[in-house]
């Protein structure tokens, strides 16, 4: 199926969604659409009594606001009994170094 009979499918699953709850399948059986549009719509109805969100963007990312301020390390720094020598990689969450015990 490609996108365009992805979104007739879509649109006649949600006009179909507009109809009362018993009227949802007929309403797509008595479509105009190809046989196979109508089969997708119903398969999706199915399927959206188990799970009211098929269609649904994805949940935003939380925003939990700023991080903690980053640590100034540098070469020397001491961190317990370890000495840094050097960042040797930054990315993702951490910052990586190399340190001597």
């Amino acid at each position: 199926m490609d996108s365009k009979q992805w979104m007739r499918v879509r649109e006649l699953f949600e006009s179909a969604l507009d109809q009362p709850e018993a009227e949802q399948v007929p309403f797509v059986e008595n479509s105009s659409e190809p046989a196979e549009i109508i089969a997708e719509a119903k398969a999706l109805l199915e399927s959206s009594r188990h799970n009211l969100d098929a269609f649904e963007p994805p949940t935003p990312a939380l925003n939990f606001g700023p991080g903690p301020e980053p640590l100034d390390i540098s070469k020397g720094t001491r961190i317990g009994q370890y000495t840094v020598e050097a960042r040797i990689g930054t990315g993702g969450m951490a910052d990586v170094y190399v340190a001597t015990q």
